[in-house]
């Protein structure tokens, strides 16, 4: 037993060293894989090819002849089923396909089933054909273009929220143009009763706003589909809603370089006249609303003249073109005192190149109550340079503007207008 299974070994490693046998295996091997191949690749099946666009032909003769185009859908796909050899399907596409629709047979408006057709390009090969596509019509509607233009009228839609502040008024809408030409189809547009622009409101208002609307194509039936159309303008339209503000405000003024008493215990005054009717361009912003009070002007504390009736006169636009407001200040029960007024600079920071040549400021008016002046000495007053625009100034002597501050006295001011001399190396 052990003997034949030794002389059988002996044999197959015999056949194995032997070039010839080896040979002829390997080829008989290659032969049987290359044919099982070729079966596979050889064999006829069928391949879908999905969503291949339908070209409509004639199209251009069509409009020319009948004045007639596609409408509603114009965009067709089909599936497209090939046969042939596996090997030939792998790579073809969409690109290798031309599907058609004809519309010779169309020549009057309506609703045409047009037959498909589709053919491969002619680099495919022969043993590929077309065996089935998904449809073999497509339905389109034919129609001449037409465009009308219609008059827009506003549609202003109130929703939950929505109020105009107390105060305002509310003005008819402002469209942005008055009329819109529409294109399309001559059954779609001669369905067109009304064209309108449609905003929605669900904000107080306070201020006019401007709003982009949404076209409503109206017909007897219902709103028509605003993509079936071409619209001109092609760009946005606006609903202004214009909201004005009115009523009677009380005239008051601001005070510049006004000490810090009278900021919080104000200066008797008077305007004349004393209310403001205000209309849609009158300036006015929430504190003036809160306090129904607007100013007409500013007046300068520097320009109150101690010891008498002081008469300014403003002008104001109150949207109406300018007016005219006569304001009385009654400084006659204050008094005044003369006297130099030394110049410190300890509390305010001087460019490097600039150096204070006064030492004093001579002659200045101070101006308050007669009690608070006869305490006042050079140790209650100072005068310091106003520092803007000193960075503009070239090299040289410069008289600049001085601006008075009292130390502990704040119901006083200066009256008048005071310069230092200072040096710009």
């Amino acid at each position: 037993m052990g003997r034949n299974e030794e002389a059988r070994g002996r044999s197959t490693r015999t056949l194995m060293d032997n070039n010839k046998f080896v040979f002829a295996m390997s080829l008989l091997i290659a032969v049987v894989c290359w044919g099982a191949i070729s079966l596979v690749n050889t064999r006829e099946t069928e391949r879908t090819i999905t969503g291949v666009k339908v070209q409509l032909t004639q199209t251009d003769e069509l409009l020319a002849n009948y004045g007639l185009s596609p409408f509603d859908q114009t965009d067709f796909f089909v599936d497209v089923t090939l046969k042939g050899y596996s090997y030939l399907l792998t790579d073809l596409t969409s690109d290798n396909l031309e599907v058609t629709a004809s519309c010779a047979s169309v020549a009057a408006a309506g609703t045409y089933d047009l037959p498909v057709s589709a053919a491969l390009e002619s680099s495919v090969n022969s043993h590929v054909h077309i065996s089935k596509l998904s449809s073999g019509t497509v339905k389109v509607y034919f129609d001449k273009k037409v465009q009308k233009t219609f008059n827009l009228t506003e549609d202003v839609a109130e929703k939950k929220g929505y109020a105009v502040a107390e105060g305002y008024e509310r003005e008819n809408p402002i469209l942005s143009t008055d009329t819109v030409t529409v294109s399309g189809a001559s059954r779609d547009v001669n369905k067109i009763t009304e064209v309108k622009a449609h905003v929605e409101l669900s904000t107080t208002l306070t201020s006019t706003e401007r709003l982009e609307a949404t076209l409503i194509l109206e017909s007897d039936a219902g709103v028509l589909d605003a993509s079936l159309f071409t619209i001109t303008p092609d760009g946005p339209i606006y609903i202004t809603i214009p909201i004005t503000h009115t009523g009677a405000y009380d005239a008051v003024v601001d005070f510049s370089n006004i000490p810090q008493y009278y900021k919080s215990n104000g200066l008797p005054y008077t305007v004349t006249p004393a209310v403001i009717n205000v209309t849609s361009t009158t300036p006015v912003d929430e504190t003036q609303m809160r306090s129904h009070q607007i100013s007409v002007g500013t007046v300068d504390f520097s320009e109150i003249v101690p010891g008498e009736i002081n008469e300014f006169s403003l002008t104001f636009d109150a949207g109406n073109g300018s007016d005219t407001y006569l304001v009385r200040i009654d400084a006659s029960a204050f008094s005044s005192l003369t006297m130099s007024v030394p110049v410190d600079t300890a509390n305010i920071t001087l460019p490097d190149n600039v150096k204070l040549s006064s030492a004093e400021v001579a002659s200045v008016t101070l101006a308050g109550p007669a009690d608070v002046l006869e305490k006042l000495d050079k140790s209650a007053v100072y005068a310091v340079p106003v520092t803007d625009g000193l960075a503009a100034l070239s090299a040289g002597t410069h008289s600049v503007q001085a601006k008075i501050v009292f130390r502990t006295a704040t119901n006083c001011w200066a009256y008048g207008k005071y310069t230092v001399q200072i040096e710009i190396s």
